[in-house]
């Protein structure tokens, strides 16, 4: 979890077992992701392991987004004033549940791929919300 907060992708793409993602640093994807990173809290709750399988309780915090969404007015949905309400520090958090699989592969430890949507949705403050919020017309 430490190298999402940090937004360590080479890390976190290791232990996803993926190719990473973002490859312009100086992108709007990167810095959005960044950015919400940045204000994200987890607390590590139950974990159980038995053999090379293990679930673990995570209670994550982030900016949420459908929050910010909702009340931003059209005319100022851009990008500048959506990462500035996203950095703002009374924006509205909120936590989500999430319970990750891992599997042991070698010596370390992988999340398992089909857990990746509910924890980049958890991540990212409930960005995949807002997504298809837009794409139904929610916020016109």
């Amino acid at each position: 979890m430490d190298a999402w907060i940090t937004f360590d992708l080479d890390t976190v793409c290791e232990l996803m077992d993926q190719a990473n993602p973002i490859s312009d640093s100086s992108g709007w994807e990167y810095q959005l992701t960044k950015s919400l990173l940045a204000r994200d809290t987890y607390k590590v709750g139950t974990t159980t392991v038995k053999g090379d399988s293990a679930t673990v309780a995570v209670a994550i915090t982030a900016v949420d987004c459908r929050y910010i969404a909702a009340r931003m007015k059209p005319s100022d949905r851009t990008r500048q004033s959506l990462l500035a309400a996203i950095e703002n520090p009374q924006a509205t958090m909120k936590t989500l549940e999430v319970t990750l699989r891992l599997h042991k592969t070698g010596r370390s430890w992988i999340v398992a791929s089909e857990q990746n949507a509910n924890l980049l949705d958890a991540l990212m403050g409930g960005l995949n919300g807002v997504v298809e919020d837009i794409q139904a017309g929610i916020y016109n």
